[in-house]
């Protein structure tokens, strides 16, 4: 076996010699070349040192790449292999065309690809200074190699395998590192080995700083790479969407087309997903990619088909197009699937999604599309949108996630028991909750949830007390909590109890970090009827949005403070907060209340302005304003034009239409 391995590395060697030698050679001859041409003399093309130069890389290469493959089962770099291969292929070119800044990559490449085979053979064989002999088998003739290329060749070699090694050693460290401080080390070292020229490792050293969140450092990687591959560029556009700066990603997107590069699938799915983030604008350039998707070879990419998917389904109004870019993927996956059912589940077309659920099935073979966690979970939500039908659905989902063995899976298990708590069975929300092999505070919320729409605040409240500290509490756990004493048998006790919790979020400064806790103590004291006590927290709150000018007008017109509500309405505006549909039912009861017509009917005019004068709830309010006030025509001209109004309701304000007009 020792003959062979001599035999292959003296071959390799005598390539790599005679390439380094012409190309030093090549490069002195341009130069001089260069020289005659400054003096006023015509410069002529190095064509021969040209031909003689690519015959040399190409018998080079075809002979590591015969190398490389008579090793693969003994060699486990095949991908690194590659890679310099690509390196070596890109240096000779530009070489061969001129580039003299090129001569150090392909001598650094070339002496990284001599280092790996020295690592396969191990020769034991020592080698004089002056030759380097060819195969024995195949012929008997010495090629003399010029003593100082000989001398220069073993004095680097053991450096820069010595070089590879560490830097072989650092990739495998640090590739997959989180840290800013590992970034920081290995640029470090790539820098003292000389190796920041490589592009493969300059990528890898841009994934890393993104992980880290160091897009500063990236970004400055990037700019100093002097060679770039489409690879590069998804890097950097994948950090600035991992990290929520979509406009960016889409800018550096727009840039990497300018700049000739044709984007890979992991581009084209890191700039979709920022393009679903951005907004309008976004869709717009999402839009422009899809259509530059359709020409490229990833126009049945599934990967790429599957982000613009979710591109166009984040938007309601392109839902159709999300569902013909998935009938037109040939190979669907189970990603595909879970997709377009949460696009349907999200809008609340339970049919459709249970639909597309009985397609995968018959589609699919064997375990090649059975239902995962991500599934279950949109079905459950489209099943808590049907009003009727939900609960049978749920029971059914019950019976075949049990199958599958995903109750005690945290994604699942909360949307069941959330789903179950939802329609008042906590019996079944109970048993899914204590089966669940992970909680957290998600499930925990779910369940609180359905207990207080159930009126089960007691309960509730035992829910939060058991799990605190088991859980991660969030805002929400504390504003439903306090939603939950409203709801208690003795008022007394949960009042009580709600100022022990108002006090706990003042010490801890949960009330001035999150505004929805303030919202939720301003809503439980309203009901209480402490509308003083609603009225000092609003006043002391840092920060405002509209759910609690909302919530303190409510408050007031179900107090009877209804002058109270009114000014709070005209206050709303004048700090700039758009009114809602819940703002303008509560101002309009408060008017309704008091009797003031023109007030109501200026009211009339903002809903008007804003479009909500056609909300099923607006319109009833505004029915119920002109019925109570005597207005009996507005009343019927507003009726008359309405498009949109609760049946119910239409009955029982024609009920005081008539009733108005009797006394009249």
């Amino acid at each position: 076996m020792g003959g062979w391995k001599q035999v292959i590395m003296a071959k390799i060697e005598l390539f790599i010699f005679i390439g380094c030698i012409k190309t030093e050679t090549m490069m002195v001859s341009s130069q001089k070349r260069e020289q005659m041409g400054d003096e006023g003399e015509p410069k002529e093309q190095p064509t021969e040192n040209k031909v003689e130069l690519e015959k040399s890389c190409e018998k080079l290469k075809g002979f590591l790449l015969l190398v490389g493959v008579f090793a693969t089962p003994h060699f486990q770099k095949q991908s690194t292999l590659k890679q310099y291969f690509t390196d070596f292929s890109i240096s000779v070119y530009k070489i061969v065309h001129g580039d003299k800044n090129s001569s150090l990559g392909i001598a650094g490449t070339v002496y990284r690809i001599r280092a790996m085979f020295r690592c396969l053979f191990q020769s034991t064989t020592k080698r004089t200074l002056s030759t380097v002999t060819a195969s024995p088998i195949t012929t008997h003739n010495t090629i003399e190699i010029p003593i100082e290329a000989s001398i220069y060749h073993h004095k680097t070699a053991a450096s820069l395998h010595s070089s590879f090694d560490v830097l072989e050693h650092l990739v495998s460290t640090y590739r997959d590192s989180r840290c800013l401080k590992d970034a920081k080390l290995f640029h470090l070292q790539t820098l003292k080995l000389g190796f920041h020229y490589d592009t493969f490792l300059c990528n890898t050293l841009v994934n890393i700083y993104v992980r880290a969140g160091d897009l500063v450092s990236a970004n400055k990687l990037f700019d100093e790479m002097p060679d770039r591959n489409s690879v590069s560029w998804a890097a950097l556009i994948s950090g600035y969407t991992q990290n929520g700066m979509f406009s960016e990603a889409c800018g550096m997107f727009r840039e990497m087309m300018c700049s000739g590069f044709f984007p890979n699938h992991y581009a084209i799915g890191s700039v979709l997903r920022a393009c679903q983030e951005f907004g309008p604008s976004g869709l717009k350039l999402g839009m422009q990619i899809h259509g530059l998707i359709l020409k490229s070879k990833h126009a049945f990419d599934v990967l790429a088909c599957n982000v613009v998917i979710s591109m166009y389904g984040r938007c309601s109004a392109y839902s159709d197009c999300a569902r013909r870019v998935f009938e037109d993927i040939e190979s669907k996956n189970l990603i595909s699937w879970n997709s377009i059912i949460s696009i349907y589940s999200q809008r609340g077309d339970a049919v459709s999604a249970f639909q597309l659920l009985s397609s995968m099935q018959r589609e699919g073979s064997g375990y090649s599309f059975r239902p995962n966690e991500y599934t279950f979970g949109s079905l459950i939500t489209a099943a808590c949108s049907c009003v009727d039908s939900g609960l049978c659905l749920l029971e059914q989902l019950l019976t075949r996630v049990k199958k599958s063995g995903l109750v005690s899976d945290l994604y699942v298990g909360s949307s069941l028991v959330n789903g179950f708590a939802r329609f008042g069975c906590f019996d079944y929300a109970r048993k899914i909750f204590e089966q669940m092999s992970q909680r957290n505070v998600v499930s925990m919320n779910g369940l609180m949830v359905g207990l207080v729409r159930k009126k089960h605040g007691e309960e509730a409240t035992e829910v939060f007390v058991e799990m605190r500290n088991m859980v991660e509490l969030n805002a929400d756990s504390y504003v439903i909590l306090l939603s939950a004493f409203a709801e208690f048998a003795s008022l007394e006790k949960g009042r009580r109890m709600g100022k022990e919790v108002h006090g706990y979020v003042i010490r801890s400064g949960l009330i001035d970090k999150k505004v929805a806790v303030g919202n939720g103590l301003i809503n439980m004291y309203a009901k209480f009827g402490a509308i003083d006590d609603s009225r000092s927290v609003f006043r002391l709150m840092v920060e405002k949005d509209s759910v609690s000018w909302n919530t303190i007008i409510s408050g007031l017109d179900q107090n009877e403070y209804f002058e109270d509500a009114t000014k709070s309405f005209y206050e709303m505006q004048r700090a700039g907060i758009v009114p809602s549909n819940y703002t303008l039912i509560s101002t309009l009861s408060s008017c309704a209340s008091l009797g003031w017509i023109m007030l109501g009917q200026q009211v009339h005019g903002e809903a008007f302005k804003l479009g909500l004068d056609l909300d099923v709830s607006v319109s009833n309010a505004l029915l119920a304003l002109y019925a109570d006030t005597g207005c009996l025509a507005l009343c019927l001209k507003f009726l008359l034009n309405a498009r949109k109004r609760s049946s119910f309701m239409e009955y029982c304000h024609w009920g005081i239409i008539c009733f108005r007009g009797h006394n009249f």
